[in-house]
């Protein structure tokens, strides 16, 4: 039955939908108890097999390197924009056209990435 429901998770039959509502019901009524003070009774237990399952550590790695990753992408986002800032503040570089700017701007990518 588990193999079938992993088979099935992709959408390939109809296993796997009541794996989802069942999971998506006690979820929701974790969600009722914690809203009405209670604690929550489903969400620890299914932790607790998750934890079973795939060792802590392994979490653990999945979430750092995501994290790591979502950082990265956030730092080169905050280095693009300040560098197309630099190019366009730079009084030197009026005179450029935006092709130009558009290609310096390329090139100080490109050497930022080979530094970093």
């Amino acid at each position: 039955m588990l193999g079938r429901a992993l088979f099935c998770a992709k959408g390939a039959c109809d296993t796997a939908t009541p794996f989802g509502v069942g999971l998506g019901l006690m979820l929701g009524v974790d969600q009722v108890l914690k809203d009405g003070g209670r604690e929550a009774f489903f969400g620890p237990t299914l932790g607790v097999g998750l934890n079973r399952i795939l060792p802590k550590g392994e979490l653990e790695h999945w979430r750092d390197t995501y994290l790591e990753a979502a950082n990265n992408l956030n730092n080169a986002t905050k280095s693009d924009k300040f560098l197309m800032e630099l190019v366009n503040q730079t009084t030197d570089l009026e005179d450029l056209s935006v092709e130009d700017k558009k290609d310096l701007f390329q090139l100080l990518s490109e050497l930022q990435t080979l530094i970093i």
